[in-house]
């Protein structure tokens, strides 16, 4: 069986946690693939020996041959005995299964903040290339997708992959506050960061990983004036927590900087209050 993932939520509450900190430093994280492969060979050769001496256990209580010979005792002791070395290898490959689930979403983690920390948000031409850090870690991805599934089951790889989109989707939307400036140039190269995930992933995990659709909504509010983005939540649902407008504010007033901007931000921060109590 696969053992139950942290809550995704726990999770996304570590990344805020996080904000305004250094990004991760590059040797806590298992940069090469090769090790992660290695960890899903040592799960799958466990498991084939846990299946296999569990197998021998069960004959063992089934030889009528062997147990006629073998005091009562004895053979009990014998079943005790492997059953609880059993138990150990079961809890290691669980073990083994969560270090490569949290090491994928570490990966997704250590990328993505460079890419929303470091990168120009304001560039002067456009560029329809995804950032080099979204293309690292498509590319891990993909490579780690293709070679474990040589040896791990179906189902421990969609364990691996279900619901990261919801975790890409939470850092970039979490980190709006890191981004100094953004342009329109800056909104499509967003854009383009959040699709190229959105199609990696869909390769990998063949679900449309809608969460994603979330992200580059978010961004594309952008490219209206704050008072239209109000009237948005008010004629439409409130796809965004509070908080999320309001950076959302935020780094609209420090792209477009004027002379009234702290005044607007305060006024229209009022404003979004009064529009969310009252939804």
């Amino acid at each position: 069986a696969v053992v139950s993932p942290p809550s995704l939520r726990e999770f996304v509450t570590a990344v805020g946690r996080h904000q305004g900190k250094d990004v991760l430093d590059k040797n806590k994280v298992m940069i090469e693939n090769e090790r992660l492969i290695q960890l899903s060979q040592v799960q799958d050769s466990i498991t084939w020996l846990v299946l296999y001496v569990s197998g021998f256990i069960d004959d063992l209580q089934n030889d009528k041959e062997l147990t006629d010979q073998l005091p009562p005792k004895v053979m009990e002791d014998c079943r005790i005995r492997l059953g609880e070395r059993m138990s150990e290898l079961t809890s290691l490959t669980h073990d083994c299964m969560m270090v490569l689930y949290l090491e994928v979403r570490v990966h997704c983690y250590f990328h993505l903040l460079q890419v929303l920390r470091k990168q120009d948000y304001k560039p002067d031409t456009e560029n329809s290339d995804p950032d080099t850090g979204v293309t690292l870690l498509n590319k891990f991805y993909y490579e780690m997708e293709e070679k474990i599934k040589d040896y791990l089951p179906a189902t421990h790889t969609k364990f691996l992959f279900e619901g990261l989109g919801y975790v890409m989707s939470a850092i970039v939307i979490d980190n709006a506050c890191n981004i100094k400036e953004i342009n329109s140039a800056g909104i499509k190269k967003m854009s383009r960061n959040i699709l190229a995930l959105q199609q990696n992933l869909t390769n990998i995990t063949l679900t449309c990983e809608l969460e994603l659709e979330r992200a580059r909504f978010y961004y594309e509010l952008l490219y209206l004036k704050p008072e239209e983005i109000l009237r948005r939540i008010v004629e439409q649902e409130k796809r965004f927590t509070k908080k999320e407008y309001s950076e959302l504010l935020q780094l609209y007033f420090r792209s477009y900087k004027s002379k009234k901007s702290a005044k607007d931000l305060e006024r229209y921060t009022k404003q979004l209050d009064e529009i969310v109590n009252l939804q």
